[in-house]
């Protein structure tokens, strides 16, 4: 019997398929239904069926985004694209602010690459610096 790993100390995950993107949808299904129902112009129905498919294609393909944090890798991802990094190559993180919105973090390799952590498969900033913090890993400048 083999020893358990233990599970991530922190983990965000963003997918498209969610309450809003279901509403989304509704709400377009409803507004060319009424579009039918009253016989609007043509024109009426292309931005409404356009959000119909973007927020079908959304709950159909469910995009997802994320990180997770271990005591000895990081592991990004967004779609098809993956990437793993060891703790023990990270030196440290910055934080890059802006006036508004949240902050952009970016990982600081040995090998001197920066690794920007998309925002929104971040999640919260403060949890996420505090993930990074437990395993050693603290704020540059």
């Amino acid at each position: 019997m083999g020893l358990a790993m233990p599970g991530p100390i922190y983990r965000h995950e963003q997918q498209t398929r969610r309450p809003a993107m279901y509403l989304a949808a509704a709400v377009a299904l409803i507004m060319a239904g009424f579009a039918a129902f009253q016989d609007a112009p043509w024109f009426f129905y292309l931005p409404v069926l356009f959000a119909l498919l973007l927020s079908a294609w959304g709950i159909a393909f469910n995009r997802r985004s994320g990180i997770v944090v271990g005591s000895s890798e990081i592991e990004l991802y967004s779609g098809s694209w993956r990437r793993s990094l060891a703790v023990a190559d990270v030196r440290g993180y910055r934080a890059t602010s802006w006036s508004e919105g949240a902050d952009w973090l970016y990982l600081l390799l040995d090998d001197g690459e920066d690794v920007l952590i998309p925002t929104a498969s971040a999640g919260p900033t403060t949890a996420l610096r505090a993930a990074l913090e437990s395993v050693g890993i603290q704020k540059r400048q």
